[in-house]
C-alpha cells in the first residue's frame, strides 16, 4: 500500500515518509454468487501523525484489487 502511494504521488518510498503517514484496514468477503468483494480504509496524516483542520476530505476509489 505505502509503495504504490507513494508511486502514484510521483515520491520515493523514504521521500514520502519524510512528509507524510499512511495507516489503512482492509476486509475481503464472499459475496453469496461466489465473488470478493473488497472494502478499504485509507488514511494519510502528516509525519507526526493526525493533523486536525475545519474540513476534511472523503472519496471513494474503486480501483483493481
Amino acid at each position: 500500500m505505502r509503495r504504490e502511494v507513494a508511486k502514484r504521488a510521483g515520491l520515493s518510498q523514504r521521500r514520502f515518509r519524510e512528509h507524510w503517514r499512511v495507516s489503512f484496514a482492509k476486509v475481503a468477503e464472499y459475496q453469496k454468487r461466489g465473488a470478493v468483494h473488497v472494502h478499504a480504509v485509507i488514511r494519510i496524516d502528516g509525519p507526526s501523525g493526525v493533523v486536525r483542520s475545519e474540513g476534511h476530505a472523503v472519496g471513494t476509489h474503486q480501483g483493481r484489487a
